[in-house]
């Protein structure tokens, strides 16, 4: 039966037992900017009508997904992770966010999320760094250890001299679980002084890697070839966050 429909019969009933909500919607995750929404929809009422989920900034501007309610439940994914540049992520701004489940312009269902931190501000500002150009930037939830659930923070870069080359750079805090994080990255290559500081660096075949560790951050930087790293881009991440590796 046609949602509408459905929906006429249920307000032709008039008062009696209290109903199920028709549908709702809901996420588990706390957000920060950077990051992209998933959001649980609930249908009670199953129609094969064309749904999405609309989500309004605080500066008005709107990302939306498709969301079938002909099922009773769906887990509905915004946005592309890395390498797939080019839109801004879900939540560019803290503030609240609307969220809706809409037919047109009829709103099933709506529930807000409030975002209250930029950390990937102080880490990794919208700016380009000396010749490299920002293309996007992006914050993802990651699991340090088996129990803390932190955060990833990233943007990728392109070079004025080659611009189909993308310089991908990622800032981890493992807090307490520093060391054990860090050995994954150490195997990865050889130390090798880059810039005037010790890193971990491995070439490939199509990539090359440089990792360090400053402070209780980990901050990994990959590109096409080391002549994408040496013109300034790894330095400028050095400098902003000095190595801590040592020779033993």
């Amino acid at each position: 039966m046609h949602m509408r429909a459905v929906l006429a019969l249920v307000l032709a009933a008039g008062c009696g037992a209290a109903r199920p909500v028709p549908y709702s919607l809901s996420s588990a995750a706390s957000y920060e900017v950077g990051e992209d929404a998933t959001i649980a929809v609930t249908a009670k009422q199953l129609s094969d009508d064309d749904a999405q989920v609309v989500i309004t900034r605080p500066d008005g501007s709107i990302v939306k997904e498709h969301a079938p309610i002909d099922v009773e439940s769906s887990r509905i994914r915004f946005g592309k992770p890395p390498p797939h540049p080019g839109l801004p992520p879900t939540f560019t701004i803290k503030g609240a966010y609307k969220v809706e489940l809409k037919v047109d312009d009829q709103v099933l269902a709506k529930t807000e999320l409030v975002v209250t931190s930029d950390h990937i501000n102080e880490l990794l500002p919208i700016e380009d760094v000396v010749e490299y150009k920002q293309i996007t930037r992006f914050t993802r939830p990651k699991l340090y250890g088996k129990t803390f659930e932190g955060k990833s923070y990233g943007a990728i870069y392109s070079p004025p001299w080659r611009v189909e080359a993308r310089v991908l750079i990622t800032i981890d805090e493992p807090k307490e679980h520093l060391g054990e994080t860090w050995k994954l990255y150490a195997e990865e290559g050889a130390m090798t002084e880059l810039e005037g500081y010790n890193v971990i660096f491995r070439e490939r075949s199509e990539s090359v890697t440089a990792s360090w560790f400053a402070g209780d951050k980990i901050i990994r930087m990959q590109a096409p070839t080391m002549d994408d790293l040496q013109k300034g881009i790894i330095g400028h991440f050095l400098k902003r966050f000095p190595s801590k590796l040592k020779i033993e």
